[in-house]
Formats: structure tokens, C-alpha cells, sequence
């Protein structure tokens, strides 16, 4: 069985989507013929549940640990504009914009010895690495040069082409953040995207061949599910309302304009009785400026914000939805949001209202919905209106989801499995590349 040491900084029990993206396909490239190490960031806070920790049984996990942990929280802003509150005090925050891809880069030059010691124990044919954060990038670049071993370069998101700013960057930072993606992008033996947006946007950018790139994308792991039956049988929320459910948080990269918008429509076109029906429910406490524009819309009856959801319970409590929300920020047209995946395989149908044409595409070829974009909120109000009308017509006390249990989706492609199956494919095809020459 061929070797993989995979780089992943964020890495179960954390909920990120880099660290189930790592997961996911870890436990299934042993099935393909690789067998994967982890390394990654500790973390001190979560809890690997028993069926994690029983699917990552025979991985080795070879994790640091920082003095502190920075990721617990944060806001993000666009490009260019200015902080209405720092979140990093002073001299931290200053660090920060100044140094180059990240501040893990420090974490990685502090622990680079014990790091390249496993490495080399490990001695994995190829390496992979996913960003951000971007040093991890950098990480797999300078692991994978000292062992003179293929590398992979996995980019969950934009970086250097990206229109959405995660953090400050100074002249300098910026520079030396342009130079640490180009030399990955040169050296990488296969560079991969989780979404064809993105990967058009890097070919075109960096005039690249498109033998070197290809996507794939997130997934969705029915392995770290419950049994839906088990949980259906008490309603979660009032049958009696009409529930858009947005499986996250609003935030800046999420925003909530574009529900606002909707619902002033909604009210325009139907009705204030109409509005009465409809509940937005979304997991986690809002960010300041989402919350304070919930308000000045005096919409606060119209909003339902629960607590994030322990592992396991998310397709349950998509199951008991009227209709399921995509939405991100209008300026994000690369993005895919990973919680589509999620609702794929979920009974209640979507309406997404996103910038990227790559996910209409995958929704119209499923049938599982209706997309728009932000600057297009008429076509999303009138599909929701009917979505309400519908509803009123049948059983109040009856979602789409008891109605609609027994459908499945059934299209593979997007499991973890699957795309596990094409990761592994690349790892043959650069190794076969290699030993061509």
C-alpha cells in the first residue's frame, strides 16, 4: 500500500470545513491503496466522538501544539475596507497584517524539526497539503522538496486571485504572500480546487496547463451521520410556520441582505400575513453588524437562532425544514459553500442565492431546487412565495421532510467515497508521471 502524508492544519475534532474536507477523504484512500498520515494543529477544545475516532483507526495523526489557539473565532472583511471593531489587539493585530501567508507560519518554523523527523519516518510517496491557512501550503511545499517526493496543492479556496479579503495585509505581506503562491504553483505536481470556478480563475491567472489543475470537490458522509428515523419522530420546530432554515451562522462572508431583501419583497408582493408564516432558523448567534441589520429591518420575530449542532445531528435537522438557504457573500463567485452537500442528500428542497453559476448548474442537473444570485432577489421571493402557498394548502402540521422521508437523492457523486475515489486517481496519475521521468 502506497504512503500519503497529508497536511492538515485544521483536522477533527475541529467542525471546520478544512478539517472534514482532510477527514473525509482520509478515511476512505486506504480502499484506493493509499495509506494516509495526518498532520496537523492540536486542538484543546473538541471532542473526537466514537465513530470518528473508530474510522480513523490504523491512521496515524502526528499533531503540534500551539501555545495558544487563535481560531476559535473572527470576522472577516472585504478587501479595502476598514475595521468597525479589531479583533486583534495591538501588537498582535500588527503581526498579523505584516506577516506573510499567516501567523501558523511561526507554529511550523518552531515544531519544523520534530515535523520533518515524521515526515521522514513516515516516508510517504506523495504529499498533500490543504489551505488555507496558507502556511500549511508552504508547509507541504518545503516537506515535499526535503524528501523529494510529489506534491499536491489543494486549495479550498482563493487566495492570491480571490476578490474577499480574510485579513489585513500589509504592502509587504502582500508581496510576500504573491511570491510563497506562485512558487507553490510552479513546484506543485498537481494543483486541486473544490470548485471549476476557481480552477478557471487559477488557469487563467497563472496562464496554467489544464493538465496541472482539477476539482474536487467537498462531500457529504453519510458514515458520520445518525439514523434520520431515529430522530424524526418529534417535530424540532412549530408546523404551523414555514421554516427556511440556513444551516450556519450569518456572518460577513454569509451575510443576511439578501434574506432581508427577500422577505421585504415577500411583504410587498403577499402580504403581511404572509411574512407572519415564514421563520428564518439558522445555528450559531449572528455577527454585530448581521444582527443590527436584522433589527433596523425590524425582522427580529421573523429570526430563530439555535445553538451549533453537536456531530452527527446536521441531516435530521435539515430533514425537518420547509426549504433549505444557500447564501453567501454577492462578491464570492468562486466559492462553492460546503453545506451544499449537505443538503443534497436532505428531503427539503433548496433555494440558493449565491453568485456562483457552478452552483445552479449542479442544482438544476439534481433537481433539488432553485438558484438566483444576490443581485436578482425577485425570482428568489416568488419562488419562496410559492413554496409558503404550497405548504398552507396541505397539513400545516406536516413538513416536506415526513412527506418526503422515503426520497432519496441518488447521485454518488458528491459522497465522500467518490471523491475520495478521484483523489486517489490523481495520487496514481502524478506518481506514474513521476516515474515516467
Amino acid at each position: 500500500m502506497k504512503k500519503v502524508l497529508m497536511i492538515s492544519p485544521f483536522f477533527i475534532p475541529r467542525r471546520r470545513v478544512g478539517a472534514l474536507r482532510a477527514f473525509k477523504f482520509a478515511i476512505h484512500l486506504k480502499e484506493f491503496g493509499f495509506q494516509p498520515a495526518i498532520l496537523s494543529i492540536h486542538d484543546k477544545t473538541g471532542r473526537i466522538t466514537a465513530q470518528e475516532e473508530e474510522l480513523l483507526k490504523g491512521i496515524p495523526l502526528f499533531s503540534i501544539t500551539p501555545p495558544f489557539d487563535k481560531t476559535a473565532g473572527g470576522n472577516t472583511h472585504r478587501k479595502g475596507s476598514k475595521f468597525k471593531k479589531q479583533l486583534l489587539p495591538s501588537p498582535a493585530a500588527w503581526i498579523d497584517k505584516n506577516t506573510p501567508m499567516d501567523t501558523w507560519i511561526y507554529l511550523f518554523l518552531l515544531r519544523y524539526p520534530s515535523i520533518r523527523r515524521f515526515a521522514k519516518e513516515w516516508d510517504p510517496e506523495i504529499i498533500w497539503a490543504t489551505g488555507d491557512p496558507w502556511s500549511s501550503l508552504w508547509l507541504g511545499h518545503r516537506i515535499a522538496r526535503y524528501l523529494k517526493r510529489p506534491f499536491v496543492a489543494d486549495f479550498r479556496d482563493p487566495w492570491i486571485p480571490g476578490e474577499i479579503s480574510l485579513r489585513q495585509r500589509s504592502p509587504f505581506s502582500q508581496k510576500a504572500d504573491r511570491s510563497a503562491e506562485l512558487s507553490i504553483i510552479k513546484d506543485a505536481d498537481r494543483l486541486v480546487f473544490t470548485s471549476r470556478q476557481t480552477e478557471l480563475e487559477y488557469r487563467k491567472y497563472y496562464q496554467l496547463d489544464s493538465a496541472s489543475t482539477t476539482t474536487i470537490y467537498n462531500s457529504r458522509s453519510f458514515l458520520l451521520e445518525e439514523v434520520p428515523d431515529q430522530v424524526l419522530e418529534k417535530p424540532l420546530f412549530d408546523r404551523e410556520k414555514f421554516i427556511l432554515l440556513f444551516f450556519g451562522r450569518f456572518r460577513a462572508l454569509s451575510p443576511v441582505q439578501s434574506v432581508i431583501e427577500m422577505i421585504r419583497l415577500l411583504k410587498s408582493n403577499e402580504g403581511r400575513n404572509t411574512i407572519s408564516l415564514l421563520e428564518v432558523h439558522s445555528y450559531g448567534k449572528p455577527d454585530p453588524e448581521q444582527l443590527e441589520r436584522i433589527r433596523d429591518a425590524g425582522l427580529e420575530e421573523q429570526f430563530v437562532f439555535h445553538k451549533p449542532l453537536p456531530p452527527g445531528q446536521g441531516l435530521s435537522q435539515l430533514n425537518e425544514a420547509d426549504l433549505l438557504l444557500l447564501t453567501t457573500h454577492k462578491d464570492r463567485r468562486l466559492v462553492i459553500p460546503a453545506k451544499l452537500w449537505d443538503y443534497l442528500y436532505a428531503c427539503p428542497e433548496i433555494l440558493s442565492i449565491t453568485p456562483n453559476p457552478e452552483i445552479g448548474e449542479i442544482i438544476d442537473d439534481t433537481k433539488r431546487g432553485f438558484h438566483t444570485t444576490p443581485d436578482q432577489i425577485g425570482p428568489a421571493a416568488r419562488y419562496l412565495a410559492g413554496q409558503i402557498k404550497q405548504k398552507m394548502k396541505t397539513d400545516r402540521k406536516k413538513s416536506r421532510a415526513y412527506s418526503e422521508a422515503g426520497r432519496r437523492f441518488d447521485n454518488k457523486r458528491y459522497e465522500s467515497k467518490e471523491t475520495t475515489r478521484k483523489l486517489a486517481k490523481l495520487f496514481d496519475d502524478v506518481l506514474r508521471g513521476r516515474d515516467a521521468t
